[in-house]
């Protein structure tokens, strides 16, 4: 999933910021001070989950060509990822106007276009939202964007499943307490035990009517 998300953004980075490189990796000392050519260096920060009400997600059944279930396909997960974004050329001005371009295209797109996502993600059939995020307190670093992604992930198929049932055996039997036990069967925690109830109804003679 990370190399994934790694694969998209170098590809449409690359595509909107055609006066510079566009890297994965920290920029060294060299790239910051030295004018190396002009580089947008890409490093992963964080990743954690984004998944919102997960637990109401449902597996789906996996069928095969004669309607068999072949296997459960969980649910999607997401999760966030995090990246720090510098602009590295020979004077802040440029440096800047790089940071500007990655800017725009986090404005002009809210999900990564599907032209640029790699099969895996585009076989989700999900959007992969991408926006510009603030640094957390005590991360603040001069002339950074940090990127934010929620990526898609599907697991794979359990294919791992219970034997089905050959044959099911339904069987009622009506068992008749002892009138006169006294065990309690609604007592919780321990063993049931049976309990007496006697309910007494007003004999009516014939010539009276109900009610009366």
């Amino acid at each position: 999933m990370i190399r994934d998300v790694d694969d998209a953004l170098l590809a449409l980075l690359g595509r909107a910021v055609a006066t510079a490189r566009v890297v994965l990796d920290p920029p060294s000392p060299a790239d910051v001070h030295v004018a190396a050519g002009p580089a947008v260096h890409l490093s992963l920060r964080s990743v954690r989950p984004a998944d919102a009400g997960r637990s109401g997600d449902l597996w789906t059944e996996v069928r095969g060509d004669d309607g068999r279930v072949v296997g459960r396909q969980p649910p999607v997960r997401r999760f966030r990822l995090v990246y720090r974004v510098r602009g590295c050329a020979a004077d802040v001005l440029t440096a800047h106007a790089l940071l500007d371009e990655v800017l725009l295209v986090c404005l002009a797109h809210d999900s990564i276009p599907a032209d640029v996502l790699t099969p895996a993600m585009a076989a989700t059939g999900l959007g992969v939202p991408i926006s510009v995020t603030a640094p957390a307190a005590g991360d603040e670093v001069d002339d950074v964007l940090l990127l934010e992604v929620v990526a898609p992930v599907l697991p794979p198929v359990v294919t791992t499943l219970p034997t089905p049932v050959e044959e099911l055996r339904l069987d009622a039997t009506q068992v008749f307490a002892d009138a006169e036990s006294d065990v309690d069967d609604t007592a919780p925690g321990g063993p049931r035990r049976w309990s007496r109830v006697t309910v007494r109804e007003r004999a009516v003679r014939p010539s009276e009517p109900r009610g009366a």
